[in-house]
């Protein structure tokens, strides 16, 4: 008997024949097989290195456009400045940012182009703080889980400029007028120079409590000389707000109970159980520092506020409305003649 050879290509002989390698080879097989396993996940790794870095791209140039148009709004206002004949040739250096008049038509002319007291009418109520009191976790719980609108709307220019201002006359230039309720933080204030300068935050935190404006930053020395009672504008801050309608003042370090009082001395709409339902995952974190180490420039820095430190830890409550300034503090305000910028 005779058989026909049907015609078979080659390519389809060739795949025939790795056909029966895979089935038949045993441990050959069985390499193939992992082979393909590993380049699957090699395919994959790739993949997501590539997807990892093409977010890291997308965060950096976020980052990097928030801070070109922050730099850019001074230099704006710089420029219109320059275009005023009775002004000087102003830039932020030491002596410009010192000087009241330049200052504050610089800040009038910054919070019109920021919009600033817009923004503070959206918000229930307006957080603000020296620094270094925890305020970043307070208002992250009040926006995000307790649902208290102190941030919605907000740009990392509104976060830069108006959470640590403290000079009496810039506030007045940009509070609410509605007489919204402000919360002002203070307290703790070696510990907070402490806390800040880990971070590398202090000497801009500083002036922009003083000078309204973070690239008027002095060094802790030149703070010191501009203003020797009153360096790091701490005094001015709760002096000016304490002249403000409906402003309650929370002392640091606060407890959870002192900040649902606060809450509803504010007046938000929030009733007792409410609160307690808002408030009840809200924790109180121990501070990374205890206030023992000894950094020569920022014990200098404290120097001015020992007798104020003392005030605070031994006669003042948590929780007080600017109305109601307990008399230990409004005799000490008085006694030292506090300035504004």
């Amino acid at each position: 008997m005779s058989y026909n050879k049907v015609p078979v290509d080659e390519d389809e002989a060739a795949s025939i024949e790795l056909s029966r390698l895979d089935v038949d080879s045993g441990p050959t097989s069985f390499a193939t097989t992992n082979a393909r396993k590993l380049s699957s996940s090699y395919r994959t790794g790739i993949a997501l290195v590539v997807a990892l870095l093409l977010v890291g791209l997308v965060h950096v140039l976020v980052t990097w456009n928030s801070w070109r148009v922050a730099i850019h709004a001074p230099h704006k206002v710089l420029e219109d400045l320059r275009q005023q004949p009775d002004n000087v040739e102003p830039h932020l250096t030491p002596s410009f940012c010192r000087d009241p008049n330049y200052m504050m038509e610089y800040y009038d002319r910054l919070s019109k182009y920021w919009k600033f007291t817009e923004f503070l009418e959206g918000l229930e109520t307006w957080v603000v703080t020296h620094g270094g009191t925890g305020s970043g976790y307070l208002v992250g719980y009040m926006q995000g889980q307790a649902g208290i609108n102190v941030w919605t709307g907000g740009t990392t220019h509104n976060s830069n400029y108006l959470c640590h201002l403290g000079n009496p006359a810039m506030v007045e230039l940009v509070r609410p007028k509605s007489n919204k309720p402000i919360l002002v933080l203070v307290g703790d204030f070696y510990r907070a120079f402490l806390s800040m300068d880990r971070r590398g935050w202090l000497k801009w935190n500083i002036a922009k409590n003083i000078f309204g404006e973070q690239w008027c930053e002095l060094s802790y020395h030149d703070y010191i000389n501009y203003n020797p009672r009153d360096p790091a504008g701490i005094k001015a801050m709760i002096a000016g707000f304490s002249k403000i309608p409906n402003v309650v003042f929370l002392k640091a370090p606060y407890t959870k109970e002192s900040v649902m009082k606060a809450v509803q001395w504010m007046q938000l709409n929030h009733s007792q159980p409410e609160l307690e339902q808002l408030f009840e995952g809200f924790e109180v974190h121990a501070r990374q520092s205890n206030g023992s180490e000894v950094v020569p420039e920022l014990v200098e820095l404290f120097e001015p506020y020992q007798v104020l430190q003392r005030i605070f830890d031994e006669e003042l409550p948590g929780v007080w409305n600017a109305s109601d300034m307990p008399p230990a503090l409004k005799q000490y305000l008085a006694h030292e003649k506090v300035r504004g910028l």
